[in-house]
């Protein structure tokens, strides 16, 4: 289905497109940070995912949508920000791993 979108729509979708990428940047630093930078790159991660997924449900245009749908929307953004935090987990987790089998918990190669 193609929704019409105004000025103000397409803004949102460029500021939850800009987020998103901004989200997969984090990510990849995670996968070469150092033991010291993980916690923060690793919350600011988390953080970003329940954003972008809040922020996408509370700007779109659901006026078109019965309400049961919304409300069966809104759950699946709710459980994609879930998962992607649990995702975002196992990469932190993953990066932990190489750092110990390295040995190098703080210096980088």
């Amino acid at each position: 289905m193609n929704i019409p979108q105004d000025g103000s729509e397409q803004a949102d979708v460029a500021a939850t497109l800009a987020a998103a990428q901004a989200l997969v940047l984090l990510v990849v630093k995670i996968g070469s940070a150092t033991a010291d930078e993980i916690p923060a790159l690793a919350d600011e991660a988390k953080r970003s995912a329940k954003t972008i997924c809040a922020f996408s449900g509370d700007t779109m245009a659901l006026e078109y949508l019965r309400p049961e749908d919304k409300a069966e929307l809104r759950a699946g953004l709710d459980k994609l920000s879930k998962d992607l935090q649990v995702q975002i987990a196992g990469i932190v987790d993953l990066r932990r791993a190489q750092l110990v089998n390295s040995g190098a918990s703080s210096i980088r190669h």
